[in-house]
């Protein structure tokens, strides 16, 4: 088990093959450079409606092509979006509809959350070897480089240092009165170590991820629809939820489970505040 991260390594192409879903692979493929070029918004008003159609998934395909659609559609969706001098309200059809299709599936809002950004989208570089800082890559990018890919690896290795704590923690919420004392210590001391693990991988962070270039580069394209002033109206999925405007938070590590399930194995209470709101509002982001 590795904590949240997918049992099995996350998938880079599909097992069925359609036309439709080769553009989509296509397109999510080519985000770097049609950012660059400021292609993206050109390349998605030319598709028809059914041009990234994932039909074919949804009748036959596994989960974890469900999960990699989910992860291309949302990288594509939000390059549409923030990827010109102002924020787009609207989203086409031809995105819209397989990516609400493909979120109700996997019981998750049409957003980028942290499971697409993160848990469901890196590679090792060396399948031989564990993971690490030095051994995990993206499969998909907004811009790409060292300080998106950074902030992002650096996430997944945290999720997997966690691991053991996510195990220790569903053992110690079985323990009772009645459970052996040694034993239950041992299980909170998996915990601390697996935690003081995950403090020395954030740390890391600012090796390779610039906090001006984080803040500028990378972290436009994860912004949400709710309480967002570039878009106050909120954001139109076009010939979706019919058509009324949907304010969707955008991705960020408070979407990761780690720490509201240990609080919940512990039993840790928190104060009645506008942050504990926001937090169990993030659980409405993580994967079912």
């Amino acid at each position: 088990m590795n904590g949240f991260l997918p049992d099995k390594f996350p998938v880079s192409e599909y097992s069925a093959s359609s036309s439709s879903l080769s553009r989509l692979h296509q397109i999510a493929n080519s985000l770097p450079k049609l950012l660059l070029t400021s292609r993206v918004r050109r390349t998605i008003d030319a598709l028809q409606k059914d041009d990234l159609s994932i039909d074919e998934l949804l009748a036959t395909g596994p989960e974890k092509d469900l999960r990699f659609a989910m992860v291309q559609l949302s990288f594509i969706a939000h390059a549409y979006i923030w990827g010109g001098s102002a924020a787009k309200g609207k989203l086409p059809e031809a995105v819209s509809k397989p990516w609400v299709q493909v979120a109700a599936v996997l019981g998750r809002p049409p957003i980028l959350s942290y499971a697409s950004y993160c848990l469901d989208n890196w590679f090792l570089l060396d399948k031989e070897e564990s993971i690490s800082l030095e051994n995990v890559g993206l499969i998909t990018n907004f811009l790409g480089g060292i300080d998106e890919d950074w902030f992002v690896t650096v996430h997944v290795c945290i999720e997997n240092a966690a691991s053991d704590a996510i195990r220790a923690a569903e053992a110690i919420a079985q323990c009772t009165a009645e459970s052996d004392e040694q034993q239950v210590e041992a299980l909170l001391k998996r915990i601390d170590q697996s935690l003081q693990k995950v403090n020395k991988i954030f740390l890391r962070m600012t090796e390779r991820c610039n906090p001006y270039i984080y803040y500028h580069r990378v972290r436009p394209f994860i912004f949400g629809s709710k309480d967002n002033p570039a878009l106050v109206k909120g954001l139109v999925l076009e010939n979706q939820f019919n058509n009324k405007p949907q304010f969707l938070r955008g991705e960020t590590g408070a979407q990761s489970s780690i720490v509201p399930s240990l609080d919940g194995a512990l039993g840790v209470k928190h104060s009645n505040d506008s942050l504990r709101h926001y937090l169990n509002e993030m659980r409405d982001y993580m994967p079912p």
